[in-house]
């Protein structure tokens, strides 16, 4: 999936009497806010209440048709559960299990994922060697890789944010693609062998790009029709390529063959519709859009994860499976680990940690002053309703900012030392 760069735009921030009530741009509006006050006048709007509660993206869509910014009660505002049989719906499986803070699991994360990501780039040297893949030392990685996110989904989810090595940059989304979809595949209620299989087959999923000339894969922009119509063939490749390799899941294959197929059949390379495809394919078509809308690759800026969700919602109908979608916004959540935020104290600084329960109040590394200069870097855990120092009002999350908006760097966390069980 390519998308266009687009131009820095930051939200302006406008302050308001009540804590709990806040103006917010209508591009930042997600389900489950409760919409206070119009930029316009009621009975001018379709809506029949001076009051409601966003119950899905089409009432999203439908008020940022109609206003600019909306007065949003953050109060009465809270997560959308759905519910589809066949899944497990308790949000609980998300933190299921979970015997490590993110402060205590990341050293060991940061080996795995670092690890992993390498394995994936010597997988593609071996491939242009004409060498087979080595699947025992792959299982071995994805293995791991569970095991970490068993122990702390939230610090493996933070790690898919950090990127600085342009030459890795497959591998690392390959990589980025695996952590998403076993913590999507454990929220969803599969079984351990279940997440292994999926972990492999998002790991590999891209695994065709080896054979895309790098000018292409590196191309700053919008491609043209033409080199479009060859970044197509890497699902073909990938098809082949792992098909040649034994010992691999199945479902492997046909991921790599399929993961821009749309629900539609819009998608390529057959133009299969969503019945056709699998449940790994529909689920690491998601991750993969994700990771590319959220993060800086050479033909777009990385997005905040809400503009991601609108995307993903919009395409939903006709792209991606929307019962997923939804569920996948869910498991992710308003602000997770990685996230650069502002806070109503005028500060800024890193998600580390989300808090089961408290979608709205997560914990975060402080480091950035109101003037925007660097500090010494102090922990606050939202849920524990921090005051704010001689504000006497509780910390609260302002905004989300893109990467671009901000000169934090989330790799200063564990080079200072903060994020480590020692």
């Amino acid at each position: 999936m390519f998308f266009k760069r687009k131009k820095k735009n930051k939200p302006a921030i406008i302050k308001v009497k009540s804590s709990e009530l806040r103006k917010v741009p209508v591009d930042e509006l997600y389900p489950g806010m409760y919409i206070a006050e119009l930029d316009i006048p009621w009975e001018q709007s379709s809506f029949l209440f001076q009051g409601f509660k966003l119950q899905n993206w089409d009432d999203v869509d439908s008020v940022a048709k109609q206003c600019k910014e909306v007065v949003v009660d953050f109060q009465q505002t809270q997560q959308i559960n759905i519910q589809r049989k066949g899944f497990d719906n308790d949000e609980s499986n998300f933190y299921k299990g979970r015997a490590n803070s993110t402060k205590t699991e990341l050293d060991n994360a940061t080996n795995v994922f670092g690890q992993t990501t390498s394995l994936v780039k010597n997988i593609m040297d071996d491939i242009r060697l004409g060498n087979v893949i080595d699947t025992v030392q792959t299982k071995d990685a994805i293995s791991e890789t569970v095991d970490s996110i068993m122990r702390s989904p939230d610090a493996m989810m933070m790690l898919t944010r950090i990127r600085d090595e342009t030459d890795q940059l497959t591998a690392q989304h390959s990589m980025n693609a695996a952590v998403l979809s076993i913590a999507f595949g454990k929220a969803l209620g599969l079984e351990r062998k279940k997440l292994e299989e999926l972990g492999i087959s998002a790991l590999l999923h891209d695994v065709g790009k080896v054979l895309t000339p790098n000018e292409i894969l590196t191309k700053p922009g919008m491609l043209t029709e033409e080199e479009f119509d060859i970044v197509k063939k890497h699902t073909r490749d990938g098809r082949d390529i792992l098909a040649s390799n034994g010992n691999l899941p199945p479902g492997a294959i046909d991921v790599a063959y399929s993961h821009h197929e749309a629900i539609d059949g819009s998608g390529y390379p057959r133009g299969l519709y969503g019945h056709q495809t699998t449940l790994w394919t529909k689920i690491i078509s998601i991750t993969d859009a994700y990771d590319d809308i959220t993060n800086d690759n050479a033909y777009s800026l990385g997005q905040s994860n809400i503009h991601a969700f609108k995307i993903l919602n919009s395409e939903g109908k006709k792209q991606f499976d929307s019962f997923l979608v939804t569920r996948f916004i869910s498991v992710i959540g308003i602000y997770p680990p990685g996230s650069i935020v502002t806070l109503n104290s005028g500060e800024a600084g890193v998600v580390i940690e989300t808090n089961p329960g408290h979608a709205l109040a997560p914990v975060v590394a402080i480091m950035r002053n109101t003037e925007g200069e660097p500090i010494d870097i102090k922990i606050v855990d939202l849920s524990q309703k921090p005051e704010i120092p001689a504000g006497g009002i509780n910390y609260k999350v302002q905004n989300i900012l893109r990467p671009d908006e901000s000169d934090i760097q989330i790799a200063t966390l564990r080079e200072k030392g903060l994020l480590l069980g020692a």
